[in-house]
């Protein structure tokens, strides 16, 4: 529901601007404000590329472009090509990837269940043809603010308007396919890649750390590393051993907190990095992508990267962006007693909070809600959740070159993983530098 008026508008720095056109955005049974125009092309609903297209990609009736390199996703490789035998040409985004046919059959699959989706077409070579979005992702855009001096309200505006997207679509979409598992043997789940996938044999910590890490100046090999223990802002947490041990436990495809999880389709891996937008002529079309993990799974496993790879952005993306995070890190190794001691107190931009309060009232809060009307506490899976951020914290990324970045995210990691709870959930949360506002944080 959309319509323009007059009104008061609170910006991040929590000034009021009077006299701004705005428009009402009917979200969740309630109504916000955004400064940013709401797209309702048909490019929003699902679209492919059309045969004719395929046909010239086929016969090597195309021109490239050359290569695209994302810096929030490393698991494929991709470059743009133009078809040159039409009068009017096509560009078609190719994608290689290791999945391709996962995620043919993942934005399939999603495109009964969100319209900003686009279908892909399967070459003989098994390259996803795509068409074209002249688009950067929500990160991309994050970045570019961040190291601009966090002056420019349009991108801020546009940062908000994706999180309230991200959020309406979500929440619309598990309120449709929200069900029980009634603890029936857990069928295979493409998004347990990030964390059970990870976890078998030490995988992805050999695959990152095998050769060890510098910490404190010397390097620490990894069977060490893994025994360290851990004291962040005076409170003793177990060794990543352990940790990793009990992680291994909760998030086994048949668990009793996996079995038990309310179960929903999601694109599983929904965090900026893989949500563009189109800024163009004034408006914010934006679009999902990455479909390779897309499927019914525990919800709590669909919510946790882009909460950690959204919420957390400064700390997790902190290469990207240095002399412009202030993480309150300080540390040392105390061979003696083999313990990492950590301060930690990051301290968090408005935007940043901003983009947490959105995650929590307009898709955890009425999450919640639903989950209560079939009958179960969502609180009663915040071990899950909290499994699952700390598995973002430590095995998404590889940070063996910056041990303030290892550091940082996996103090991130240890301290989420302790809540048990909403109330345990919002501790760890101000722990980690968010404020509360007007309860946000309490479910």
């Amino acid at each position: 529901m959309l319509a323009g008026k007059t009104m008061l508008v609170l910006n991040l720095n929590g000034t009021i601007k009077t006299n701004s056109k705005v428009e009402n955005v009917f979200l969740y049974g309630s109504t916000v404000n955004t400064l940013a125009k709401i797209s309702s092309s048909d490019s929003m609903y699902p679209r492919k590329l059309p045969e004719e297209a395929l046909r010239q990609f086929e016969e090597g009736l195309v021109s490239r472009r050359g290569g695209h390199k994302p810096q929030f996703s490393n698991n494929s490789s991709s470059y743009i090509v133009t078809t040159r035998c039409s009068l009017n040409n096509i560009d078609i985004f190719v994608k290689e990837s290791p999945y391709a046919e996962d995620e043919l059959q993942g934005a399939k699959q999603a495109s009964r269940y969100f319209s900003r989706i686009l279908i892909p077409r399967m070459a003989k070579s098994g390259e996803l043809l795509y068409p074209f979005f002249a688009g950067v992702t929500q990160s991309d855009v994050r970045l570019s603010y961040i190291q601009n001096g966090r002056q420019e309200t349009a991108k801020a505006e546009s940062l908000l308007y994706l999180e309230h997207v991200k959020a309406e679509d979500t929440l619309r979409n598990y309120r449709s396919t929200l069900s029980l598992q009634k603890n029936n043997p857990a069928p295979r789940q493409n998004i347990q890649r990030f964390f059970h996938d990870r976890l078998l044999q030490d995988r992805r910590i050999h695959e990152h750390y095998g050769q060890g890490i510098s910490l404190g100046g010397e390097t620490v090999p990894l069977d060490r590393l893994l025994a360290l223990r851990w004291v962040i802002n005076d409170k003793v947490y177990p060794s990543l051993r352990e940790a990793f041990d009990e992680a291994l436990a909760v998030i086994s495809p048949n668990s009793t907190h996996m079995l038990s999880c309310p179960i929903a389709f999601g694109l599983g891996d929904a965090h900026g990095g893989n949500v563009m937008v189109n800024e163009k002529g004034g408006t914010n079309e934006a679009l999902f992508i990455d479909y390779e993990v897309a499927g019914f799974h525990p919800i709590m496993l669909d919510l946790s990267k882009p909460l950690y790879n959204d919420g957390f952005y400064e700390i997790l993306y902190q290469r990207l962006i240095p002399g412009k995070v202030d993480l309150g890190l300080k540390y040392r190794v105390d061979s003696s007693t083999n313990t990492i001691i950590i301060n930690l107190a990051p301290r968090h931009d408005s935007l940043a909070q901003a983009i947490m309060d959105i995650k929590l009232r307009y898709l955890v809060k009425p999450l919640c809600d639903e989950t209560q009307a079939l009958g179960v506490n969502l609180e009663d899976h915040v071990p899950l959740l909290s499994t699952a951020l700390f598995l973002c914290a430590t095995l998404g990324i590889n940070f063996a070159n910056s041990e303030q970045t290892f550091l940082s995210n996996f103090a991130t990691g240890l301290i989420l993983r302790e809540a048990r709870n909403w109330k345990e959930f919002a501790s760890k949360l101000e722990e980690l530098g968010f404020k509360p506002r007007n309860g946000l944080t309490g479910m």
